[in-house]
């Protein structure tokens, strides 16, 4: 640190719009975008660089010239220029010291946040404007939304969107655009994940291209009835597919089972290890094909072999246990007595009659 640094943040990224139109160029494009910012950069000024969650690229650039905040926003209009390509940038202006990184990092922050919204290209606060208190984009608010569409929740979903709704601002214009951010960062999920089918990705397009004849309100109508239908759409591919996968596996671990009734350790675990599924999954699908837990099914399949094997009488009840897997004797009476009402003896010698 000299006297007299100051620090200054860029945020830059492709409009988020242009891998809808371009998915097949954007990240050739970005990263083309990215190495050209850097090039230019470096060429002037000392920098750090990293990227965000979402993959935004941030560049913090020390400097003591007056000219900077005006040649970065020319860098940033030359790169926009030559890649041809819509880019989004946020500059902050420039703070004195360590206090000074975090400022203005948070500024560009913010900056970028409207800016990634609007689609308006290079953004910045002039040197000669006082800096102003803007309400930053709602981004938690953002994430619990899609997420609770991930996780196929419809009542997160409320909760969350009327959270992002009360925190939305007063201008519609851009009440208007966070809706169509949310709704293209949803979008982006549901295509790297499952559920967008043909009538879905439909209603997506139907809002994109109708979103500037729409009201702020309608807006928030028409994009909440497109997440409820998402939803639902992953629900019914999920149940779909996990029907179609479950007869398989379950067949397999319900073989399994029979096979080894005898093993005292038989468990959940060993046997979703055996079909290779997570057992908290298994469990969940073992469940809802039989109506009951896996610990009550097998309980079930040791009882009625044990009852066929006190049926026929050719086998003593300590060899029965030990078929069973429930080597204690004693133990093996009180649960039989459990499922039947009657002890093995009592059973077997019904049979011997």
């Amino acid at each position: 640190m000299k006297e007299g640094d100051r620090f200054i943040t860029v945020y830059a990224d492709l409009d988020l719009a242009y891998k809808i139109t371009n998915e097949l160029e954007y990240e050739a494009s970005r990263f083309s975008m990215v190495r050209m910012i850097e090039e230019k950069i470096a060429e002037r000024f000392t920098y750090w660089k990293f990227e965000s969650e979402e993959g935004h690229r941030t560049f913090i650039i020390k400097t003591q010239e007056n000219t900077a905040v005006h040649e970065l926003k020319e860098l940033l209009e030359e790169v926009k220029k030559e890649e041809n390509s819509p880019v989004i940038a946020a500059i902050s202006k420039p703070y004195k010291g360590i206090r000074g990184i975090r400022r203005s990092f948070e500024e560009a922050q913010r900056l970028f946040a409207v800016t990634n919204a609007s689609g308006a290209g290079v953004f910045t606060i002039p040197e000669t404007v006082e800096e102003k208190e803007e309400s930053p984009y709602p981004a938690e608010a953002e994430m619990m939304v899609v997420n609770s569409v991930r996780k196929n929740d419809a009542v997160q979903l409320k909760q969350a969107f009327v959270h992002f709704i009360y925190q939305l601002p007063h201008r519609e214009e851009l009440q208007c655009q966070y809706m169509h951010k949310i709704m293209v960062k949803t979008e982006f999920m549901l295509k790297d994940s499952y559920g967008m089918d043909e009538s879905l990705n439909q209603q997506f397009e139907n809002y994109y291209l109708n979103m500037r004849n729409l009201k702020a309100a309608k807006a928030v109508d028409v994009c909440y009835k497109i997440l409820g239908t998402a939803i639902e759409k992953r629900l019914e591919n999920a149940e779909k597919k996990e029907n179609k996968g479950s007869k398989e596996y379950i067949a397999a671990a319900v073989a399994y089972i029979d096979e080894h009734l005898d093993n005292e350790d038989l468990s959940i675990v060993s046997v979703a290890t055996h079909v290779y599924l997570n057992p908290v999954y298994f469990g969940r699908v073992f469940k809802n094909t039989f109506h009951m837990t896996f610990k009550q099914y097998l309980l079930q399949r040791r009882m009625e072999l044990a009852k066929r094997l006190l049926e026929d009488g050719r086998t003593s009840i300590g060899n029965i246990c030990e078929q069973v897997g429930i080597s204690n004797p004693s133990y093996f009476s009180h649960l039989f007595k459990e499922y039947t009402g009657q002890l093995p003896r009592d059973y077997k010698r019904e049979y011997e009659v």
